[in-house]
């Protein structure tokens, strides 16, 4: 019924009694349950944590959960051995065919085609014979998709018509399930991008932000553009969809680095959250604070805004999502990030829309956006100016202290700090304590 917080706040009174941040001894259904809640709220990465806790032997229904999650991050392949252990548990008849047509899905856009055309041929038999129709639709679009990417568009037309027949009866709700696909025909059978325009606006009324996404791969395929095509790598935070562009447009690019808005405008690296200055002084913005952080976590994705849950779940990682408390610290954060941006006068807007949060820019100002990104979190950066200060060596704590010209307790923090992440090796008792870079320093994420 999309009643997402309030499954949540029901069940977290069982997950989390007492408002306690430590997870009970629900049952692992009860976890499963509250894991897929988090998914649909945009908490990804509390829901990942949480359903890989659970018995799958006695939530087996955890292991398509955990395949969803996979699959929101474009991790395809990752989902495809979830599915065939949830598949292996001998499921009830309706719960085997979604995991089924979901399976058929990971392995579409796997590039699996014809396993994935055997599983839909029996799923859309399945459906027909015994009536479900959602899943009827799911798997005709799917089946359509997969004869697109193998250019057999006759066939795929065909799946298309069929579905559209049964769409309105299933009641899916999803406008575009097969209309996104018959555009995507159509901008490639007459090689124009109009149909393609046409979707991303459709895409972008129904919030469907990844058929927003995938009307601008389209488009390249037909009509090649470096800066949409750079837009689209920078502007998606998913290795999955990224390889997926490199292999279908047979290009690469090299540039580490991307500016978002006008080139000659003030520019924040959002990185270090440092700007360029211009003509005008700017009050910075505290480098690791929650404000950069939630400007660097707006920017990661161009095309998918974020939900307060989401938002919260790249701000306070480790921490669970309470439906009753959790958003208020969000829009503290938000509050005072626009009130930066207004009395710094930056054209910056962090608007809101049916829910979903997204960075605007208005007009003269930029950002700097590296294609690999690093947390922006204090701690993060801190032991960044300490690898780059001290690269390749032993240090002391007095050592690190004259090069960062930080005070001895917040060294201290980033080496313990450091140590917690399996980042630096402790040497020697008393005043012999030397430190030194581990062989994972350089990955630090």
């Amino acid at each position: 019924m999309g009643l997402w917080n309030l499954g949540l706040t029901l069940l977290a009174k069982i997950v989390y009694p007492g408002n306690s941040r430590v997870l009970s001894d629900a049952s692992p259904s009860e976890l499963a349950e509250y894991g897929m809640l988090l998914l649909r709220i945009g908490a990804t990465n509390e829901a990942d944590t949480l359903l890989h806790r659970v018995d799958v032997t006695k939530a087996p229904e955890a292991l398509q959960y955990r395949a969803l999650v996979s699959m929101t991050r474009w991790e395809f392949e990752k989902a495809i051995p979830d599915l065939n252990r949830f598949l292996g548990t001998k499921p009830p008849a309706y719960a085997a065919l979604v995991g089924r047509v979901n399976l058929a899905l990971a392995h579409v856009e796997s590039g699996h085609f014809e396993h994935a055309g055997k599983i839909l041929a029996e799923t859309i038999q399945t459906s027909l014979a015994e009536g479900h129709k959602r899943m009827l639709c799911s798997s005709l679009a799917y089946r359509a998709q997969l004869f697109i990417q193998e250019r057999n568009f006759e066939a795929a037309k065909r799946d298309i018509e069929m579905g559209e027949q049964y769409l309105e009866s299933a009641k899916t709700g999803d406008r575009l399930l097969f209309l996104k696909w018959k555009l995507i025909l159509d901008g490639l059978e007459e090689e124009s991008t109009v149909p393609l325009k046409d979707l991303r606006q459709r895409a972008l009324d129904n919030r469907s932000w990844e058929d927003v996404r995938l009307a601008d791969l389209y488009s390249l395929r037909i009509k090649f553009d470096i800066s949409q095509f750079l837009h689209l790598i920078f502007g998606t935070p998913y290795q999955g969809f990224r390889e997926r562009i490199f292999a279908e447009m047979n290009k690469t690019s090299d540039r580490s680095v991307y500016y978002l808005g006008p080139k000659n405008a003030p520019r924040m690296d959002l990185h270090t959250g440092q700007i360029d200055q211009a003509e005008k002084i700017y009050r910075l913005l505290p480098a690791g604070g929650k404000c950069h952080q939630l400007l660097e976590i707006l920017l990661r994705d161009f095309y998918h805004p974020l939900r307060i849950a989401g938002i919260f779940s790249e701000l306070f990682r480790g921490e669970h999502f309470d439906p009753s408390s959790s958003p208020d610290r969000v829009h503290a954060i938000i509050n005072r990030t626009r009130a930066w941006l207004r009395e710094n006068k930056i054209p910056v807007e962090i608007r809101e829309f049916h829910g979903f949060y997204t960075l605007l820019i208005n007009s003269d100002f930029s950002f700097r956006i590296h294609l690999e990104r690093r947390s922006v979190d204090i701690m993060n950066l801190h032991f960044e100016r300490l690898q780059s200060s001290l690269p390749e060596r032993s240090f002391t704590a007095s050592e690190a202290r004259n090069k960062l010209k930080l005070a001895r307790q917040t060294i201290q923090r980033i080496i313990n700090w450091g140590i917690e992440q399996g980042l630096l090796e402790r040497k020697g008792e008393g005043k012999k304590v030397s430190y030194h870079f581990a062989s994972t320093a350089r990955k630090v994420a």
